[in-house]
């Protein structure tokens, strides 16, 4: 089994400790061939690189979201304070209390703007840390749900009509799940 977990490591370094001792444990209980290990291991490799991707993707998408957002808030402030600008100079000339009224609804709306513009400035921030330093795919475990999805292709694509046998704890609905992920990569 230390053979086929060094095999695993060397070959597919995305696949952590983790990963790798789910894989031989299933391969171990099943008495599976060498052949399913590795294509587990293949398999797996491919969806976590994918996933990875995919996860860099939306970052940069979301951050461009964010970055549109921040432009909306600080274009709306600048409206506002112009509006403010102009309420005073109505004011020098007509100081009722209406005006006064207009003013602070204003400056309260402003303090709001000020709010969301932290929020979102925070959350830029934060995503481009993301972008800088993404997340590696060694970092990312696989669930044993993912780990039973590619036994089960990876005996179905070798050939192997076996009853595969899984944890107790792995929900089937999730295995067919990651199996129709891992069938489109």
């Amino acid at each position: 089994m230390n053979n086929l977990k060094n095999y695993i490591r060397s070959k597919y370094k995305t696949l952590n400790y983790f990963d790798v001792n789910n894989i031989t444990r299933v391969i171990n209980k099943n008495n599976l061939p060498f052949t399913v290990a590795d294509k587990i291991a293949s398999l797996l490799f491919k969806m976590k690189s994918e996933r990875v991707t995919q996860i860099q993707e939306d970052t940069k998408l979301q951050h461009k979201v964010e970055q549109k957002r921040l432009n909306n808030i600080e274009d709306e402030m600048i409206a506002l304070l112009e509006e403010i600008s102009s309420l005073k100079k109505s004011q020098r000339y007509d100081s009722s209390s209406e005006i006064s009224l207009k003013i602070e609804n204003l400056y309260n709306k402003k303090l709001d703007l000020e709010r969301e513009k932290r929020k979102v400035t925070e959350k830029i921030q934060n995503l481009q840390r993301k972008i800088q330093n993404p997340e590696d795919e060694y970092s990312i475990s696989l669930k044993k749900a993912e780990i039973a999805a590619a036994t089960r292709l990876a005996c179905a694509y070798l050939g192997i009509s076996q009853n595969i046998i899984f944890d107790r704890d792995i929900d089937i609905t999730e295995i067919l799940k990651y199996q129709d992920e891992l069938t489109n990569i």
